[in-house]
């Protein structure tokens, strides 16, 4: 990416992931909600590792093995990315494919995975991510991505204010 086109890409992304009405009243259906999150496991899974790096052991599952999961993740995120894309463009309330181009809006999806991540992840979290890593890294991708998803949901009915990634009630999911 272009840095011209690189900070156009940041300027509208911004734009629209400001579209707070918009946000607010998105919610994802199964479907979504799980290719997102598909397409998401392995710029986590990436992100979690360099964050880590620094305070994990060179032996950790996550350091020496972070690469094989992520690489595994990326077939079905690849095949994900048309749900996930649907997905991104609901909560910003633009279809940004439309105004960016398809490589354009992945690119800005991974990255905002990846400062999200970046940004509350704490070294003192890594020791209990490495866990969690290596004991669900041998679930295949669908049912990591039905688990999450599963989790977000539970999460959201326990607050008050549900997340961005609100599933939609089952008689409204479209």
């Amino acid at each position: 990416m272009r840095p011209r086109f690189a900070s156009l890409t940041l300027i509208v992304a911004s734009l629209a992931m400001s579209a707070t009405p918009a946000r607010a009243a998105a919610c994802l259906n199964r479907t979504e909600m799980e290719g997102l999150i598909t397409f998401s496991l392995p710029v986590v899974v990436e992100r979690l590792r360099t964050q880590c790096r620094a305070t994990l052991p060179a032996t950790a599952p996550l350091i020496q093995s972070g690469p094989l999961i992520a690489a595994k993740y990326q077939v079905d995120a690849d095949v994900a990315w048309p749900d996930a894309r649907k997905a991104f463009d609901k909560m910003s309330g633009v279809p940004l494919s439309g105004l960016l181009g398809q490589e354009a809006v992945r690119t800005l999806v991974r990255s905002a995975i990846s400062d999200d991540i970046a940004r509350d992840v704490k070294p003192e979290d890594c020791s209990i991510i490495d866990r969690v890593v290596d004991v669900l890294q041998p679930l295949p991708t669908r049912n990591m991505a039905i688990l999450l998803s599963s989790l977000v949901e539970l999460g959201d009915r326990k607050k008050a204010a549900p997340s961005q990634f609100k599933l939609c009630p089952p008689e409204t999911a479209k």
